[in-house]
């Protein structure tokens, strides 16, 4: 949440055409932090233990930056170089106008423009000390619903320490703590979109839905495919009778606003430009009114005959991606391919996932393991998880379906892009496994 508010700062910057400066960056930063600090004080949430376990996180946190800014463990790609040298462009020039956009992601953008300002070449050490967050805050959450009280060292913390360590050991989601590239990002902010409508409604905080908008928002901003992916967490918001209307609104006036604006302006950016297959004035525009399309159809849906019609658009949704491809397959992917290319296009898909992409036995084992967990008793509102996971796959296969080729390595954009939903997917897997090994309830 502080990345998202960090590169929010720079967006005030570049959309109000105030100066790039370190400056400024402090002065937002300690009139936001000074702000959080006296909401706090005033309703009385700062106590001995929270001071004192976050002194201990945040002394751990700087030592290891230390480490990681002493020794340089970065990989680099093309698309890293991309990544580096827009951002490079965006700190020193605060400019909109240049062509990395066109490849979407102005979160990323943002993010590798800060190295102009602290004076180093690139943040190589920004992804490590992420992916150790992200460890933690998975490993947390995947024991506390069980936890013995009284006891710090059970039985649950070793499993939920087990299931961990196995996920974040896999080679290539190791690997992408030391790749710049956009993919673990993306992946890491829909987990928190996903996660946090779910612990909404299984714990009844309002904060965790403003959480899940911000970080929907963000992934949207990282990756241009992000709000076609973002659609989908709104449409099973829409379904959602235990949120409120007046919750719906702020979500989707908090989302849907900042990605409307911002594809509008990317339109009159690009209308000039040259054609390109990324990002282009046609595409965004789409995106643009298609969340208009979805405002509307929210405030239409709201009338008393179609309101009942909500609870089953996550249904809709997956026949309407199944029928999409189906479509996509005969006609756009069989224009110039045989069945047999489509198959093989296929093929090396599963060949990537399961020996060629870098992830060794992961997918191989998580997949076992998730049709295992659907025969488990079900949790509440597991229902959020698994229409994510299952519209994801149908929608990334959609995506696919224009893809001009596919690659039997890890660098192909298809086998980068089964990161996006690994940590949702295995999140729920793991807990429904615990539940059962455990024999226990998931406690809110």
């Amino acid at each position: 949440i502080g990345l998202v508010l960090w590169v929010s700062f720079f967006l005030v910057l570049i959309l109000s055409g105030l100066p790039w400066n370190s400056f400024l960056i402090f002065i937002l930063n300690v009139l936001f932090f000074s702000a959080i600090v006296y909401l706090n004080i005033k309703k009385k949430r700062f106590s001995k233990t929270v001071l004192i376990s976050t002194l201990i996180y945040l002394a751990g946190f700087s030592l290891l930056s230390i480490v990681f800014l002493v020794a340089n463990f970065s990989f680099l790609s093309h698309d890293s170089w991309i990544l580096f040298t827009g951002g490079q462009h965006l700190g020193l020039y605060n400019d909109l106008t240049s062509g990395f956009l066109k490849m979407g992601g102005l979160f990323s953008f943002i993010i590798n423009s800060s190295n102009v300002l602290f004076g180093f070449d690139y943040l190589y050490a920004f992804f490590p000390l992420l992916t150790l967050s992200f460890i933690l805050f998975f490993f947390y959450n995947l024991y506390f619903p069980f936890q013995d009280k009284g006891k710090a060292l059970d039985s649950g913390f070793f499993l939920s320490l087990c299931l961990s360590l196995f996920l974040f050991s896999s080679y290539f989601v190791f690997f992408h703590a030391h790749y710049l590239h956009s993919n673990l990002l993306f992946a890491i902010y829909s987990f928190f979109a996903v996660f946090g409508l779910w612990k909404r409604l299984t714990s009844g905080s309002n904060t965790w839905l403003i959480i899940s908008c911000l970080t929907l928002l963000a992934a949207s901003f990282i990756r241009m495919e992000g709000p076609l992916f973002a659609l989908l967490i709104i449409v099973i918001l829409f379904s959602i009778r235990t949120i409120s209307f007046k919750e719906k609104c702020v979500y989707l006036i908090g989302f849907c606003l900042p990605t409307i604006i911002w594809h509008l302006k990317l339109f009159f950016v690009f209308k000039d430009q040259a054609d390109n297959p990324f990002l282009n004035p046609q595409r965004v525009l789409t995106i643009a009114l298609l969340y208009v399309f979805v405002v509307l159809i929210f405030i239409l849906g709201q009338r008393r005959p179609l309101r009942r019609l909500q609870e089953f658009l996550p249904f809709g949704m997956l026949y309407v991606l199944s029928i999409t491809w189906t479509v996509l397959i005969m006609t756009t992917g069989l224009k110039t391919e045989s069945y047999i290319l489509v198959l093989k296009r296929y093929g090396i898909l599963l060949v990537n996932a399961t020996s060629r992409g870098g992830w060794g036995i992961t997918w191989i084992v998580i997949t076992v393991l998730f049709l295992i967990a659907l025969l488990i008793k079900k949790f509440n509102h597991e229902s959020v998880f698994l229409y994510y996971i299952f519209s994801f796959f149908l929608l990334y296969n959609c995506l696919n379906v224009f893809r001009k080729g596919w690659r039997p390595e890890w660098g192909d954009s298809g086998n980068r892009m089964l990161l996006h939903v690994l940590f949702i997917l295995a999140f729920y897997t793991f807990l429904k496994l615990r539940s059962a090994i455990l024999s226990r309830a998931i406690e809110e």
